[in-house]
């Protein structure tokens, strides 16, 4: 089981992250992209075995409309610590140029959609956003949203695929352009 709140406000221990670290801050119990003004990615990941007969559940917030220069990608499985490159796993996209949540299996470098959520939920100046991901023991995904205006959670699709039985790594990296390069959190 992973679970982190970022009240101890570090990135050091409970559970450690390794990756980007420099760029990632604690702040007010808040995970915080605090990147120079330059585009770039910035990744970070933990130690987590999950994969099938598990649940994930995050709360996301982006001070700005997501585009195809400006997402996030969660990664719920994979097989590689470092997130920048070739890897076998699951992940979140979150914006791009459909603004929305989908999620997606990651052989090596190419990425293939399984789940397709819903166009558009995502074009908004501020970004405040709730995700629920569930897997069950024969790797049927589920997978929901809830925004902030939202009191219930609408699934955005679920799919069934258990092309990878095994995690060793759980991460975010955000892709982002010189004027978002602090408003990930």
């Amino acid at each position: 089981q992973l679970s982190d709140s970022f009240s101890d406000g570090n990135l050091s221990r409970n559970p450690p992250w390794t990756g980007d670290t420099t760029v990632f801050k604690v702040h007010s119990g808040s995970l915080h992209l605090a990147a120079p003004p330059a585009s770039g990615k910035a990744w970070i990941s933990t130690s987590s075995k999950a994969v099938f007969e598990s649940r994930w559940e995050l709360a996301i917030q982006m001070d700005f409309n997501p585009s195809s220069s400006n997402y996030l990608k969660v990664y719920l499985t994979s097989d590689r610590q470092d997130l920048s490159g070739s890897l076998s796993g699951y992940f979140l996209m979150i914006g791009n140029s459909n603004d929305e949540v989908s999620l997606y299996r990651q052989t090596g470098t190419t990425a293939t959609k399984i789940i397709d959520g819903r166009n558009g939920i995502l074009d908004l100046s501020i970004v405040r956003l709730r995700v629920l991901v569930t897997t069950d023991q024969r790797g049927q995904w589920t997978l929901s949203t809830k925004l902030e205006k939202d009191e219930n959670w609408i699934q955005e699709g679920n799919a069934s695929d258990n092309t990878y039985k095994q995690s060793d790594w759980f991460g975010m990296m955000c892709v982002f352009t010189s004027t978002r390069s602090d408003k990930f959190h």
